[in-house]
């Protein structure tokens, strides 16, 4: 066959295919184009021949649009997305803002060696100019501000004030605007939620690890106390926002899931407010060990389906972010003003890459103070080692966390040689047996 490469279709090295159970179809995915559906036998049988088919043949533009057939280097293609990803023009501009590093809680497992002070009005001047800087530079059309610590709540006064002018310049830049809130909830009264509301927050993130007994025993106050019944307190009358509950998973509480589940259902119908439940295990790695004696994290299996989950219910095109640490457009900002690229390391001075009053995305490495914590974030992808590269699963696991790759903790996906087992958690997923009367009849005509 003598054609030029380019012309010549191959079958996707990143397609994953199993057969569906009580099926005569297979359900088939894309690694790389995100592509999820069913297909026939026949339909495999020429996807499997693809290179024989001249470049107009209906057969290649069918799986062409579906992202199975390549004519390219797919590796090269991906580090390329890589690249306009992470330091391209972006339409969203993140900002990660700590009105402190101090918090009133003292959980047995949390990473943070947990400062003190406020952010100072100088440090707030800076935030703002930062952000207009970001701004200007990036020509985003959304503004997304994430308020984070420590315990933000601590200083309302400084989240309102922040906001008001947060949300004038992303009308001044002709931008959209909204915020998150990271927060334990024991601070969360009327008043401030309704700030809160007004300062733009339509989702708040609180932590409720089970039930009264089990939650008191790792999430206290300083100094000791329970916090369960107050944050109940503030999330049974209405709110301004949505609220998503995490539930810190270790051994001592995997067995109140269930539970947990039930009681937030009726706190939802009861209060009127949205609360939507995600469970994350322990990540033992960033775990402050002068306090972490206090549970015992999940084991390998319960670790393992937790991360099927969340990888299934994800699933999607491959965009080359593996996590805000790698997108310039998005930064972390301590009460000091400092920057950094990971949520997971505001917390300590040597792991800033450059200061809010200083850092210029036009000029990203000479205006840093310390460029190599700046880039090292941005190389994840195209560094990985060389087992990685070759592996069919590097489009989703990107060499895993960029954290565990620096601590030496990354592991392989535990379903690395069991692709089925992912392929229909996916393919569950979009097309949940309840909905779909006959195998296939979903995507049929996709």
């Amino acid at each position: 066959m003598d054609r030029n490469t380019s012309d010549v279709w191959r079958p996707s090295g990143y397609n994953l295919f199993a057969p569906i159970p009580g099926s005569s179809r297979y359900a088939g995915i894309n690694l790389v184009s995100g592509c999820c559906k069913s297909f026939t036998r026949t339909e495999l049988c020429l996807l499997s021949e693809a290179e024989f088919f001249s470049p107009d043949h209906p057969v290649i533009e069918h799986f062409r649009k579906l992202g199975m057939v390549v004519n390219y280097d797919e590796l090269k293609a991906m580090e390329t997305i890589d690249s306009l990803s992470s330091a391209g023009i972006s339409r969203t501009v993140c900002l990660t803002i700590c009105p402190t590093m101090g918090c009133n809680f003292d959980c047995v497992y949390c990473f943070e060696p947990h400062g003190k002070g406020r952010m100072s009005e100088a440090v707030q001047d800076d935030v703002i100019a930062l952000a207009e800087r970001m701004m200007k530079y990036s020509r985003a059309q959304a503004l997304i501000v994430r308020w984070f610590g420590g315990e933000p709540l601590l200083y309302p006064d400084i989240i309102e004030k922040l906001s008001k002018r947060l949300m004038e310049l992303a009308e001044r830049s002709g931008a959209s605007y909204k915020a998150w809130m990271f927060s334990n909830g024991y601070l969360l009264t009327e008043d401030v939620a309704e700030m809160l509301g007004r300062c733009g927050v339509f989702r708040a993130h609180i932590t409720l690890d089970g039930l009264q007994k089990t939650h008191d025993a790792t999430r206290r106050l300083q100094g000791g106390g329970g916090t369960f019944e107050r944050i109940v307190s503030n999330l049974s009358r209405k709110l301004p926002f949505d609220v998503t509950v995490h539930c810190t998973l270790r051994k001592e509480n995997a067995g109140e899931k269930e539970a947990l589940k039930q009681f937030l259902e009726r706190l939802g119908e009861e209060s009127g407010n949205q609360l939507t439940l995600l469970f994350a295990p322990v990540i033992e790695a960033l775990t402050n060990e002068e306090r972490s004696g206090g549970f015992e994290p999940l084991g390998s299996e319960q670790k393992a389906e937790l991360l099927l989950k969340k990888r299934a219910e994800r699933f999607g095109p491959f965009t080359g972010v593996t996590c805000e640490a790698n997108n310039l457009w998005s930064v972390g900002i301590d009460a000091d003003g400092r920057l950094f690229r990971c949520w997971s390391w505001m917390n300590e001075k040597e792991d800033s890459f450059g200061s809010a009053a200083e850092w210029d995305p036009s000029d990203p490495i000479h205006t840093a103070d310390r460029a190599d914590e700046f880039n090292r974030f941005f190389h994840a992808f195209r560094d990985s080692p060389e087992e990685c590269k070759a592996c069919v699963w590097h489009p989703i696991c990107n060499s895993r966390c960029p954290i565990s790759r620096f601590y030496g903790t990354a592991e392989c996906l535990p379903w690395k040689d069991d692709p089925e087992t992912f392929v229909l958690a996916v393919y569950r997923e979009k097309y949940p047996p309840e909905t779909v009367k006959e195998a296939g009849e979903a995507d049929a005509g996709a």
